[in-house]
């Protein structure tokens, strides 16, 4: 106990199979994570786009994520994307525009063809991934420590379709209810929309009736 190696004599001396696995946990796991932290913190961010999509109704378009998409798999969260509804997003090619990049997005994960741009929101946000979990072996896929986040807003007509890759259902649905389905991880996400959404409605309310 003096010099902290009980932990040591209790493994030679009373081995369990719980006892090894909480033992590798906290000394060759902390050591495995701390160095797949310090790997991926040393990465840039990805540049990426969220997809505001309204239709004549007013209403936004949230997407289930597929549980069983490629990413799920190599970072470990299936079960975390049985229920996880969020905004279309995805990533930004280095010669594309914000706008350009959405409507290859939509077209791809949602069917759309036909978008009509509204505006680029003022408002960007960023986050991290968990890195610390991530495999090692993954870093040549994915070069990034998390990613950077800009909103475009669209309008559209069509009828959009799950591409069953990315995205397994779409529901158009009201503002006043994205806070109650988006997953929780998207909420930031969300009430940048909402305010968005908020402000758009306040100054159209504003305008001079002729």
């Amino acid at each position: 106990r003096r010099i902290g190696l009980e932990w040591f004599w209790r493994l030679v001396t009373q081995p369990n199979p719980t006892r090894i696995r909480r033992v590798f946990q906290a000394t060759f796991g902390l050591m495995l994570a701390l160095l797949r932290y310090k790997v991926f913190s040393s990465l840039p961010q990805r540049r990426a786009v969220v997809s505001v999509i309204t239709n004549e109704q007013g209403q936004v378009l949230l997407g289930r994520r597929n549980p069983q998409f490629k990413f799920a798999k190599h970072f470990g969260v299936m079960r975390a994307l049985e229920s996880h509804w969020q905004f279309p997003q995805g990533g930004k090619g280095q010669n594309e525009d914000l706008e350009s990049a959405c409507r290859r997005e939509a077209q791809a994960e949602l069917g759309l063809k036909s978008m009509e741009f509204v505006k680029v929101l003022e408002a960007q946000t960023s986050y991290v991934w968990n890195n610390a979990i991530r495999p090692l072996w993954l870093n040549k896929g994915y070069r990034y420590r998390g990613q950077i986040l800009n909103f475009v807003h669209f309008t559209t007509a069509e009828t959009p379709k799950p591409d069953m890759d990315q995205f397994v259902e779409l529901h158009w649905v009201d503002a006043t209810d994205i806070i109650s389905l988006i997953h929780p991880k998207k909420l930031h996400l969300a009430e940048i929309v909402l305010t968005y959404l908020q402000t758009k409605h306040e100054k159209k309310e504003d305008q001079p009736k002729i």
